[in-house]
């Protein structure tokens, strides 16, 4: 069978589901003619996907990026997505998109490791890739402002599933940022601003945009943030000029107006953040005091089981914290707050990264039931991305992205190679 090279572009410009029905071999056949195979993503080979599904993604790639597909800046994004994509469970189109979203994040300084805490809610993202750059602009403003990481996701999921464009988002962000200064009560104030901010402000005029910045931050009247304010109204009417994603000077211009007013933020947010390492004998003594009834410390592995049991299933959601749908560090510690364990709340942060702090760190040949395990699916190591609680043995229940809350194996291949550490938290283990 010959094809001519107007034919070979029509194949593979089909349509997805369409494309993606084809012979493997016709499709190799196709991909090598048209150069996509060239293309050096060898980190692909060490997935679980298959070689069709590893065709796809190269070919979703070249469509996007072109030439660029071939450039070490992608090979580089690939393999730092490869484990969070096999942890995740990332359809093969979806990591594809992942890769173009994060080499677009790239093109205006923000870093891979900057915005990957946020890959299990990129899967709802439905913007424009313009509009990424403002959400990622977002992404390193709340870093930059030590922003505590609940709040940010809180936030970010929101405008997300609200359907929020870029410029909505780097607004509402900005002034949230605003209120820790003024020490607003943050929970109370994500919830004004999501009902106060309209969802596409880029359709708005200057002058709108201005009045509804300055009426939510009216009565934030501290130096610090009048100083502050004044410089963010001046960039934001200048990022609302952006029209296309190739309007990169803009955001690099953004960033570096107000890179030390955020550090300003993220001092404040730094001195202000409570103390997170706390331990079971600083806060109620030591394991030889005799146990009193209804003590936290005394963990029964039939009511962890029971309590973890009556999970099991509920689905995944970003930034969720109930059976409605639940994320990683929501459901540990909806799980060790519940009434038959009773860890005090107040004691357990929302975030995995903050959860790694608590308790006493166990090696990972000691660990028991009812020990929080940490993983990385990061370059960096050091960085606490997923948490689950063990059940004893081998087994430890987590809300996986892909499958909602679960019991899994830490000897599983993708979990085994990320495992951190883990973190004691309960003092006597029975049944």
């Amino acid at each position: 069978m010959i094809f001519s090279k107007y034919k070979i572009k029509m194949i593979l410009h089909l349509p997805v589901k369409l494309f993606s029905k084809l012979p493997l071999l016709l499709l190799f056949f196709l991909m090598t003619m048209n150069g996509i195979f060239a293309q050096d993503l060898d980190s692909l080979k060490n997935t679980d996907y298959s070689n069709q599904q590893r065709l796809l993604i190269k070919s979703e790639l070249r469509k996007a990026l072109g030439d660029r597909a071939n450039s070490k800046e992608i090979q580089d994004l690939a393999k730092n997505l490869i484990p969070w994509a096999m942890m995740e469970g990332m359809e093969p189109f979806t990591f594809a998109k992942n890769v173009v979203l994060l080499s677009e994040a790239k093109s205006i300084g923000i870093q891979f490791e900057t915005i990957e805490d946020l890959l299990p809610l990129l899967s709802e993202y439905k913007g424009s890739e313009t509009d990424f750059l403002y959400f990622s602009l977002s992404v390193r403003d709340a870093e930059k402002s030590n922003l505590p990481i609940e709040y940010r996701d809180q936030f970010l999921s929101q405008t997300i599933r609200k359907k929020w464009d870029g410029l909505s988002t780097v607004v509402g962000m900005r002034i949230l940022l605003l209120s820790r200064l003024e020490k607003k009560p943050s929970d109370s104030f994500i919830s004004e601003l999501l009902k106060a901010i309209p969802p596409n402000l880029s359709k708005y005029s200057d002058e709108r945009i201005l009045s509804i910045f300055q009426s939510l931050t009216s009565n934030f009247r501290s130096p610090s943030t009048e100083k502050i304010k004044s410089k963010m109204e001046n960039d934001i009417i200048s990022l609302r000029k952006v029209k296309s994603k190739f309007d990169l000077n803009s955001f690099q211009v953004s960033q570096r107006n107000l890179n030390s007013d955020f550090e300003e933020i993220g001092a404040f947010e730094f001195k202000e953040r409570p103390k997170l390492q706390w331990t079971i004998e600083d806060l109620q003594g030591t394991v030889d005091e005799p146990q009193k009834n209804n003590d936290w410390r005394y963990l029964s592995i039939r009511n962890l089981e029971k309590v973890v049991r009556s999970w099991l299933g509920v689905k995944y959601l970003y930034g969720g914290s109930s059976r409605t749908g639940t994320d990683c560090s929501g459901f540990t510690r909806n799980v060790l707050s519940d009434t038959l364990l009773s860890v005090p709340i107040k004691l357990i942060p929302r975030s995995a990264r903050d959860q790694a702090q608590i308790g006493s760190n166990v090696s990972r040949t000691q660990i028991q039931a009812g020990d929080l395990v940490f993983f990385s699916a990061s370059p960096n190591q050091n960085k606490i991305t997923h948490v689950g609680l063990s059940m004893g043995g081998d087994k430890f229940a987590h809300a996986s992205t892909s499958r909602g809350v679960v019991i899994q194996g830490l000897n599983e291949k993708w979990w085994t190679g990320r495992f951190t550490n883990a973190r004691r938290i309960f003092l006597k283990v029975g049944n």
